[in-house]
């Protein structure tokens, strides 16, 4: 399934692989030895038309069978359908009987253009060939039942690459749905597994920050008021941490446990969405608002989706500002 639905081989209907050239091409051997074989070449003229012919057909062959992904350019198509029609009104024309391989490769030509996915010039050089049959046996006075024989096997190529063109789109279309499905799958893991990841690496950041207090209040007696002041600085950052796990700053973390240590309630709002992480210069600028509030309690939310971030600054006494930041750190506003 894969090897068929490759696009280098399904947009020419498999027909601008190599072996289907050299498929054809022993089919156009094996033509011209029959023809040879079965006194098809009699006479010079009889001879010469039938050169032309074969000449034609190979033309034909390596003009409908060319190395190329797409279907063929309208002139190539119009030049292999006239090879075809010529071709075969060439081989009816000489003297003697019609037999049923007289005109197959040019049939087959024909069939070839519309597997390719040159329909109009396919069904143009199939009609004429069909009828260039019909028409050859009549004049030599044949019956019904020899017109059905002489037609049996250009009809049968012409309907079978009709059939192939028709399955081949059903396959290709089934395979591209399957291979989108299995791509939409592959991210959703992808993204669940960086997701994993990242949540395995914030646990691990957490246990590392609380794990020697932990054992402190484990192993030793009451806390001190230092100590305990130190427990709600680091409930307050892991807090931050899982709020907004992207929001790393070495500088703004230090402001935040500084400002909690001095009496500031500080609570971090800054829910992220999947865009980037925050610019460095935006974190230190809300690091310096921070580090300036001597008491009271601070308030940082995200402002919009672009990046901006509002810093709401309390003094407890119903005075305070609110600062908007861009997603650079530049202030854009004092209220």
């Amino acid at each position: 399934m894969a090897r068929l639905t490759v696009a280098s081989d399904t947009g020419a209907g498999g027909l601008g692989m190599p072996v289907a050239r050299w498929a054809l091409l022993f089919t156009w051997a094996v033509s011209t030895a029959q023809a040879v074989l079965g006194g098809q070449v009699a006479g010079a003229s009889g001879s010469f038309a039938f050169g032309v012919a074969v000449l034609l057909e190979f033309c034909g062959v390596v003009l409908v069978t060319e190395r190329s992904a797409a279907i063929l350019s309208r002139r190539a198509a119009v030049a292999t359908a006239a090879a075809a029609v010529v071709a075969a009104v060439l081989r009816l024309g000489v003297d003697g009987p019609i037999e049923p391989w007289t005109v197959d490769l040019p049939a087959y030509l024909a069939a070839a253009l519309i597997a390719r996915g040159n329909i109009a010039a396919g069904a143009v050089a199939g009609a004429l060939v069909l009828a260039a049959v019909g028409a050859a046996t009549a004049v030599r006075g044949g019956t019904v039942g020899d017109a059905a024989a002489n037609l049996a096997l250009p009809v049968i190529a012409l309907c079978l690459c009709v059939l192939w063109r028709v399955g081949l789109g059903f396959v290709v279309r089934a395979e591209r749905a399957h291979r989108s499905a299995e791509a939409r799958a592959a991210v959703a893991a992808e993204a669940s597994a960086r997701a994993a990841d990242e949540y395995a690496a914030q646990l691990h950041r957490i246990r590392d920050e609380a794990s020697a207090l932990l054992r402190r209040i484990a192993d030793g007696p009451a806390l001190s008021e230092a100590e305990l002041v130190e427990v709600r600085v680091l409930e307050g950052a892991i807090r931050d941490e899982l709020r907004s796990p992207r929001v790393r700053s070495e500088t703004l973390a230090t402001a935040i446990a500084d400002a909690r240590r001095r009496g500031v309630r500080v609570s971090m709002l800054w829910l992220e969405g999947p865009g980037e992480a925050p610019h460095p210069h935006l974190l230190e600028a809300i690091a310096a608002l921070v580090s300036d509030v001597p008491e009271g309690a601070v308030t940082i939310r995200a402002a919009d989706e672009a990046g901006a971030v509002t810093v709401v600054r309390s003094d407890g006494e119903g005075g305070g500002s609110r600062t908007l930041l861009d997603a650079a750190g530049v202030v854009q506003g004092v209220h």
